[in-house]
């Protein structure tokens, strides 16, 4: 699912634990286009062009040459503002305008122009699209296309084909792992126990977490630890499940392989008491072994059991428990966190588990 562009700053919701929410940190490619000046110098700007382009050079010139009136103001023209271009000085040429980009390209089509070349450096991370062929290039590269402008009597240019840098190839796991991958250096606290889990630290690092863990039926079983049952059931899983005892044996807190573990409690005055069971699958070399390594905040017990995980062959399975403990909340929106993070002999993989218990604000204050 996409986090899209809303909620609190740095959050994104998980509605099912058979999602995955996703939100872009940045991007790891550009959409180019070489630009060639009628000098021999070569540049290249951002901007998906998917047309179809002749291959020739064009005549060159700026915003504020292709003025329609010495009385408009020069940031006008500079910036090819509505009303401000002379269709005569414009058709058939590549215009230089200065950004932000607008509506350049729709104005200076309806005016016979051919292509649009727009100098922004706040928009060299943001691909726009464009009713013509155009192209957002930096400051220092409105200032080179400016000196050959006024270098010659008549200034060429030339705009190729859009191109995207390569992207980087990760190992093709089945859709069912669920990598437990988390490179956060926060030691565990209230408010931070959420900031753990990311990639952004070390994104390329994610393609050889170490440990995965693998979720298969476990969605039903949740469903019914969830006290779903029957039709609701059966349009979820399509699947024909009238009595949920058919379905197995319910273990642990959350009946999940989840790489995260999470307690929510009712009442303030309660104690901490819950358990996990978990697998993880080796996804590293085959030799391998494991150390848990548990950071929690004050008033938080966690224990691991076993404390060691040891393979001998890729894609081998192994089991483990954890145990939470700890006194009551006791106060309105009372978090606290702690982490399990499995790290390998040679500390190359670190594979970290978030762990939370927590009482709802409304909660805490309605008792």
């Amino acid at each position: 699912m996409a986090a899209e562009n809303d909620g609190m700053m740095s959050t994104v919701d998980n509605v099912a634990p058979w999602t995955m929410t996703v939100g872009a940190f940045g991007m790891d490619r550009q959409f180019r286009t070489p630009v060639a000046l009628g000098n021999g110098v070569n540049m290249s700007g951002i901007s998906p062009n998917t047309f179809k382009l002749e291959k020739k050079m064009y005549p060159l010139i700026t915003g504020e040459h292709a003025s329609n009136h010495p009385k408009v103001p020069n940031s006008n023209a500079k910036a090819c503002d509505t009303d401000t271009m002379d269709k005569k000085r414009v058709k058939g040429k590549i215009i230089l305008c200065g950004g932000p980009p607008l509506s350049q390209d729709y104005y200076l089509k309806e005016l016979g122009g051919v292509e649009v070349l727009i100098s922004d450096n706040e928009e060299l991370k943001t691909a726009h699209s464009f009713v013509i062929p155009t192209s957002i290039i930096d400051i220092k590269q409105e200032q080179q296309i400016y000196k050959y402008i006024n270098s010659t009597n008549r200034a060429l240019l030339h705009q190729g084909l859009t191109y995207s840098l390569p992207i980087r190839n990760m190992h093709p796991w089945p859709e069912s792992f669920r990598q437990a991958v988390c490179y956060s250096t926060e030691s565990p606290g209230p408010g931070s126990c959420f900031g753990l889990w990311h990639w952004s630290n070390k994104p390329n690092s994610s393609s050889g977490p170490g440990l995965v863990y693998i979720i298969q039926t476990d969605y039903i079983r949740f469903m019914c630890h969830e006290g779903y049952s029957g039709t609701i059931l059966q349009l979820v899983t399509d699947e024909v499940i009238e009595n949920c005892s058919t379905v197995g044996q319910f273990r642990g807190h959350d009946v999940l392989n989840y790489p995260s573990m999470y307690v929510q409690l009712e009442d303030p005055n309660a104690t901490i008491s819950a358990t996990f069971y978990r697998m993880v699958t080796n996804v590293g070399p085959s030799d391998s072994v494991y150390r848990a390594t548990v950071k929690a905040n004050e008033g938080l017990n966690v224990s691991v059991s076993p404390s060691i995980l040891r393979f001998k062959r890729p894609y081998q399975r192994k089991s483990f428990q954890v145990t939470i403990t700890g006194k009551p909340l006791g106060e309105s929106g009372a978090i606290r966190s702690a982490s399990l993070e499995w790290i390998d002999s040679e500390s190359v993989h670190r594979v970290r588990s978030p762990i939370v218990a927590s009482i709802p604000e409304e909660w805490a204050v309605r008792s």
